[in-house]
């Protein structure tokens, strides 16, 4: 089965997966300078009459004025937390508000590199 998202307006940089215990969670950065957090719903949520299992887009992330070029998700122990790396020179630690609502994150800690 073949399903086609919509969800950047650029090239995609980078796919990453949550840790399973937050549940089917994956994180996408674009060069559209946006992050997407989408969730795939538990088997008992979808349509019993169909097979399909369609992931949503909980939350975008536009804190970026450049390319999102990096992501990755912490060890489960500290939480549901997604690092973001981007060209304007940021690196930003989001961490979901809820586990049981991705819509919501906020920036919990934020670097900024200079290069000189």
């Amino acid at each position: 089965m073949n399903y086609d998202w919509k969800a950047h307006n650029g090239s995609i940089w980078k796919v990453q997966w949550a840790h399973p215990e937050f549940g089917q969670v994956l994180a996408s950065c674009s060069y559209d300078h946006t992050c997407c957090i989408w969730e795939e719903p538990p088997l008992e949520a979808h349509n019993p009459n169909t097979n399909e299992r369609a992931w949503v887009m909980k939350a975008t992330l536009v804190d970026s004025t450049q390319s999102v070029v990096d992501i990755k998700f912490a060890p489960r122990h500290l939480g549901l937390k997604l690092a973001t790396c981007s060209l304007d020179g940021h690196v930003r630690i989001y961490e979901a508000l809820d586990v049981m609502n991705l819509a919501y994150w906020t920036v919990v800690f934020f670097i900024l590199f200079i290069h000189k």
